[in-house]
Formats: C-alpha cells, sequence, structure tokens
C-alpha cells in the first residue's frame, strides 16, 4: 500500500478518534473543510499549473482525459433518465442520482489516489481532469 493511501486511512482513523474524545469544538470539521476548500486545494493546483504548462505537450491526446468526465456525465444523465421514465422516479431522485453517478470526487479523493498509483508526475494530468473536467461539468451541466 502506498504511502499516500496509508496516509489517508491514518488521517480517516484520527479523525474518528479525535471526535470521540470530544476535546475539539463541534464545528471543527466543517472549520477543517473550509480550509481545505478555501486554501489547501487552490494552493495546489496553483502551484501545479507551471508544472503542467512546462510539462504538458499539447495536443489531441490531451483532450481524451479531460473529456472523460463530461463524457460520463452525459452518458450518466442519457441512462438515468432512461431509467427514471422507466421506474417512474421524480425529478429530485433523478437529479441527484445524475450529480452522483455522473460527477467523481476527483479533487480529494482522485487526485491522492492518482498520486499513490501513478506517481507524482501524473498530479498535473489529474489536475487537468479536475479542473477543466470535472469542476467545469459541475459547474456548467451540474447546476443546470
Amino acid at each position: 500500500m502506498s504511502p499516500q493511501l496509508i496516509l489517508l486511512f491514518v488521517c480517516l482513523v484520527l479523525g474518528i478518534l479525535l471526535r470521540r474524545t470530544g476535546k475539539f469544538p463541534a464545528n471543527t470539521p466543517h472549520v477543517l473543510n473550509a480550509f481545505i476548500i478555501w486554501v489547501s486545494f487552490p494552493a495546489l493546483v496553483l502551484f501545479q499549473i507551471p508544472k503542467l504548462l512546462d510539462r504538458t505537450v499539447w495536443s489531441m491526446e490531451i483532450l481524451i482525459p479531460v473529456s472523460m468526465p463530461w463524457i460520463h456525465f452525459i452518458l450518466a444523465l442519457l441512462l438515468l433518465n432512461w431509467a427514471a421514465r422507466r421506474l417512474r422516479w421524480g425529478r429530485l431522485e433523478t437529479g441527484a442520482l445524475v450529480l452522483t453517478a455522473g460527477l467523481g470526487n476527483t479533487s480529494f479523493v482522485g487526485l491522492p489516489l492518482l498520486e499513490s498509483v501513478l506517481g507524482t508526475e501524473a498530479i498535473p494530468i489529474g489536475v487537468l481532469v479536475d479542473q477543466p473536467g470535472s469542476f467545469l461539468t459541475l459547474s456548467i451541466l451540474g447546476v443546470l
């Protein structure tokens, strides 16, 4: 098992144990999540952009990983709308399923997993999949 995955599980167990001690305020998870979302993740993306621009050979091949979240979301949308008509699901249930099945957590779980499986050199491609891929898919199609 890679060090990144071990660290992920250690942090998960540590969080569970610290929550049970009661030594932290009840809003600690909210504060930590806000720090990750507003500070840590943007810093990672901004840190990776110069590497991405330097190392990436811009070609049509780069569109393959970027387009995968878009294709996956559209396929989930088509399949789940078809299933919703057959099973008579409501709009809320169908929308929730499309969002959860059509989008992946390519940032917080995907980047550490990518690094542990393929190494640090794969992070710039992961940022490409995440930002113009998953993030824009959520921001454009997910909002619609």
